[in-house]
């Protein structure tokens, strides 16, 4: 056993259309000599390495192809000869017919020692497999991991039972497509921003392998094979365009998860007694009901912003600040602004209930929604709470479950109130703070049929940025993510449509308004490509794990 550390590799292989499996299967097993003169203790290689993912091709309906069993035992020739795990995907076939997607782990004695098969049906995946179920961790001599197939990272819930099993290392054989005229520019909203969420929410260690090139005359690749860390840090990367290696060394021993820059555990931090909706039916579910919902997309396009500013500022000159800028907002017709979250112990409830009567007050001669975060009284301790002020009165207010280490002894929790507030024709559900990190919040307020998720909050560095993105296009909704300047925070505070692009963005530590128009009927589109549904998709059944309380079934 490694005393100090694990060196992971990926082999990002060149891709070859099913008329070439035999070519590929050549330059793979090249590939995997290549990377063992690194000496890794696993090496990831991408999903089909074997025979293609796109199974059409010029030749016959039916070319000859290699079994499962044959591909396996070669890459397991050469795990034994360079004593090293190999983790590799394949189109299985069972009983003489291709039937899954599948990745498999060799181990250096070349025994197959785990398979998973992909859960996430992505595109033209129907025509050729079934969706596997979900699968356990697995041992190493290094720690529990646990393996994905490259949709499977899109969908949460999957690398989440991973995590919350134990899982400190996640294993994903991908083939992430895209397009663009520079093939060393090509990106995909995975390596950009999504796996880098699924390492820190997750705490684990995350090695993804891809292609490059194009299969079929038609699907690309995009390359960009990434090794990241629990903290979300690239520690490696490969680039776009040509077959490359790269390689890692993890610090042994792999450790528990942490709180995310000292402020919440988002594996410990949990409270799985609330996220019950996680696992009930696809029409059991509000947002079954939302999403048919007829709309006329003109009469359904409101403007939301952000006023990014610094909250730690005296009173009496903060309440003026927010007079100007909201009047500011008003004249550029925007319907909700955000406000950023506090920090710990920045005001006391009466310092909050003031700042929650003037917007009271000015808010009755504007023209819009105002979404503040303050503490309101409570036992045993106050909550720490966001309030939807419009026209002058309170419309909704929601209790921010889940604390920060630093709240911990300030606030008391809420109950979990996942709830949607309704302003003209859209549905606002609204997160807090670090508990951003906790995908099953912004998740269930989807279910709950949000269109839009405010996020008022207050990093001092980048993180919220792509963990904004990555929860507009998991779930494909908007996402407003407010963040305070000054001692609470960074700016950069966005606005992101429901493929994860950015729709508006603040510059770092100004004060500033931003505001986007949205396309409710965007986010009522749940579909991601034809045949792949981000609700849809689900598979509650297998959910259990992630929740502590019983399925209601009706």
């Amino acid at each position: 056993m490694p005393e100090s550390k694990l060196r992971v590799g990926c082999i990002q292989l060149k891709a070859h259309s099913l008329d070439d499996a035999e070519e590929g299967l050549k330059h793979a097993l090249e590939m995997v000599d290549e990377a063992c003169k690194a000496n890794p203790d696993v090496i990831v290689l991408p999903e089909c390495t074997y025979p293609s993912y796109f199974l059409a091709g010029e030749a016959p309906a039916e070319p000859r192809l290699r079994i499962t069993e044959e591909i396996l035992e070669i890459f397991a020739k050469k795990a034994r000869e360079h004593k090293c795990y190999i983790a590799l995907g394949l189109a299985e076939e069972v009983d003489g017919k291709i039937r899954y997607n599948s990745a498999f782990l060799l181990n250096p004695a070349g025994d197959c020692i785990h398979r998973v098969r992909k859960q996430m049906m992505w595109h033209c995946d129907e025509i050729w497999f079934k969706p596997g179920q979900p699968s356990q961790p697995f041992s190493l001599p290094w720690g529990a991991a646990g393996m994905v197939i490259c949709a499977d990272a899109r969908v949460p819930e999957i690398p989440r039972g991973l995590a919350v099993d134990g899982a400190r290392l996640l294993l994903d054989t991908t083939c992430l497509v895209s397009s663009g005229k520079d093939p060393s520019a090509l990106t995909n909203a995975q390596v950009g921003y999504m796996l880098r969420t699924r390492a820190v929410e997750n705490q684990m260690w995350v090695v993804a392998s891809n292609k490059v090139g194009m299969e079929a005359d038609s699907v690309v690749y995009c390359g960009r094979s990434v090794i990241l860390s629990p903290a979300g840090e690239i520690v490696a990367q490969a680039g776009s365009e040509f077959p490359e290696i790269i390689v890692a060394d993890i610090p042994l021993p792999i450790g528990g998860p942490e709180a995310v820059d000292g402020a919440l555990n988002p594996i410990e931090g949990r409270r799985p007694e609330t996220y019950c909706l996680l696992t009930e039916p696809y029409d059991k579910l509000p947002v079954a009901s939302v999403i048919t919902e007829s709309m006329v997309p003109k009469d359904n396009l409101p403007v939301v912003g952000a006023l990014q500013i610094d909250l730690s500022l005296p009173l009496d000159t903060l309440l003026q600040q927010l007079k100007t800028m909201l009047h500011y907002a008003s004249l550029q017709e925007v319907d909700v602004v955000v406000l950023p979250e506090p920090a710990a112990g920045q005001w006391t409830p009466e310092e909050s209930d003031k700042i929650l009567g003037y917007l009271k007050e000015i808010s009755g001669n504007l023209r819009l929604t105002v979404i503040f975060s303050g503490v309101e009284p409570g036992s045993p301790r106050p909550y720490k709470t966001a309030f939807a002020v419009s026209n002058g009165r309170l419309i909704h207010k929601y209790r921010k479950a889940h604390l920060e280490l630093s709240e911990q002894a300030l606030y008391s929790p809420g109950d979990g109130d996942y709830s949607i507030v309704r302003i003209g024709n859209t549905n606002f559900g609204i997160v807090m703070g670090y508990e951003g990190l906790i995908p099953e919040v912004t998740r269930i307020l989807t279910l709950q049929g949000a269109d839009v998720v405010l996020w008022p909050c207050h990093f001092k560095n980048e993180r919220h940025e792509y963990v904004a993105r990555t929860r507009s296009a998991e779930n494909r909704v908007f996402t407003v993510a407010s963040n305070a300047v000054g001692a609470s925070g960074c700016g950069g505070s966005l606005v992101a449509g429901p493929q994860g692009a950015i729709l508006a963005q603040a510059f770092a530590g100004k004060r500033q308004l931003i505001s986007a128009l949205i396309v409710v009927a965007e986010a009522r589109c749940k579909k991601i490509m034809p045949n792949t549904d981000a609700v849809y998709g689900r598979r509650p059944s297998g959910y259990g794990p992630l929740v502590s309380c019983k399925r209601n079934n009706g």
